[in-house]
């Protein structure tokens, strides 16, 4: 049925160490050294998972800035993703593999974004999950994007009347009939998992609850039903206070340094698509 069939030669650490290379040398012909240690490599079995969590970019709300992982249990929302169902038959990862405290999908170039997502597809092609979950609204906006024209909507009904998932096929929309596709994976856009660790997200637990059941279900993948409306998370995982993470203001300083010399290197790019970015305020 599904046409994401795992390569079991495919090895991810060469994939990941020749992202590395060619992320910061694009940074570096900036004039730019960011440290390739502050790139998150995919946590889980790529070629075996049947589930796959994708986030926006990893934060520097964590206990490891440098060498880290996406499946991080000492930042908060993956930590909260990790205690409901993440196990062998999943996969976590982020859209942008690079630590920041800016978006990366407002403030990046085009050409560091492709590099970005030139590694999720390589990730994506070799994934054999057949449902991946997308976390928070910018990374959602960004993966219609990503694979314009791939994305079918399709409206479920009965007990889950009202959730949408979309179908990924293989190719762009045919345009006759001698142009077959073949469904790739289902997709489910979600809230971001920040939301729920605010006081005002008590709306969206049922919607999320909901959304994530279907996810499960679909990958047949063990979890914990009414995760967050039962407050069950709380009793598992241990969200560290912000002050925890005051180490991790010297390199949140230089990450926004970082992007403060790559805008002013874009004041100079003769393409007005690119100036524009430059003039996005970055708070120091």
């Amino acid at each position: 049925m599904f046409t994401a069939l795992p390569s079991l030669s495919f090895n991810y650490d060469d994939t990941f160490k020749e992202f590395q290379d060619a992320e910061t040398k694009l940074w570096r012909d900036r004039g730019i050294e960011r440290p390739r240690e502050e790139l998150v490599p995919v946590s889980g079995n790529i070629i075996t998972a049947s589930l796959a969590h994708r986030l926006h970019n990893p934060s520097f709300s964590t206990t490891k800035v440098r060498n880290g992982v996406t499946a991080d249990s000492s930042s908060p929302c993956t930590a909260l993703i990790m205690a409901n169902g993440f196990n062998d038959e999943t996969v976590m990862m982020d859209h942008v593999a690079r630590r920041e405290v800016n978006d990366p999908f407002v403030y990046y170039p085009e050409d560091i974004l492709a590099c970005h997502e030139h590694h999720l597809t390589i990730v994506r092609d070799h994934m054999a999950a057949p449902v991946e979950v997308v976390y928070g609204i910018p990374t959602w906006k960004r993966t219609v994007q990503y694979l314009q024209g791939k994305l079918q909507p399709f409206d479920l009904w009965g007990s889950y009347k009202g959730i949408r998932l979309f179908l990924e096929w293989d190719s762009m929309e045919k345009t006759d009939s001698t142009n077959q596709r073949h469904l790739k994976r289902f997709l489910i856009s979600a809230f971001h998992p920040q939301n729920f660790l605010r006081a005002w997200s008590n709306n969206y637990k049922p919607i999320q609850d909901a959304l994530l059941e279907v996810a499960y279900n679909l990958a047949e993948v063990e979890f914990v039903p009414h995760f967050l409306c039962t407050r069950k998370w709380q009793e598992q995982i241990d969200v560290l206070p912000h002050a925890h993470y005051a180490v991790n203001k010297q390199p949140e300083h230089q990450s926004k340094l970082a992007l403060i010399a790559l805008h002013r290197s874009l004041l100079s790019e003769p393409d007005l698509n690119v100036r524009k970015k430059s003039t996005r305020r970055i708070g120091t």
